[in-house]
């Protein structure tokens, strides 16, 4: 049998990455993408700035919460996960909202201080740190290495069946 106590790494990691990397990468393209379909339309991206971070807030509390809840980690590991989680992605809508306004800032204002790059560093730091401590999924259960073991009728239980 598979040893008690082992975590599925690359489920874990595809968990950040999918919802950690790709999904902000998305939201961040969002003023390329308004930019080309109504250009000059500033009021577009501000409203696209509001509403898309916050629909992106909802959309991962509630798939974090079944992340959370399908976890082999104790409860009280969990409400800690929980707290995590919900710093992560409130920084990760600060993040957001901020990228997407980036499309009405001058060009090459994002990053042009050092102190700025710092400051993004960090809080790329906190976000990243807060989901890999949330989407941790806990130890795996025992799988049986032989398929057989798993279809082996205990004796004494054939009587009856003939």
């Amino acid at each position: 049998m598979m040893t008690l106590g082992r975590v599925n790494d690359g489920a874990w990691l595809f968990r950040v990455l999918a919802w950690d990397a790709v999904l902000p990468a998305c939201v961040a393209f969002v003023p390329v993408g308004i930019g080309l379909v109504w250009p000059n339309r500033r009021g577009a991206l501000e409203l696209a700035a509001v509403l898309l971070p916050v629909a992106a807030f909802l959309l991962r509390m509630r798939a974090g919460r079944r992340h959370i809840a399908s976890n082999r980690c104790l409860k009280p590991v969990q409400r800690v996960q929980f707290v995590a989680f919900c710093f992560g992605i409130l920084t990760l809508a600060l993040i957001e909202c901020v990228l997407m306004l980036s499309g009405l800032m001058p060009k090459g204002t994002l990053f042009t201080n050092p102190g700025d790059r710092q400051v993004w560093a960090v809080l790329f730091s906190v976000y990243l740190a807060a989901m890999v401590v949330a989407m941790y999924p806990g130890r795996a259960e025992a799988v049986p290495e032989d398929e057989d073991e798993r279809f082996t009728i205990p004796e004494g239980r054939l009587e009856g069946l003939d």
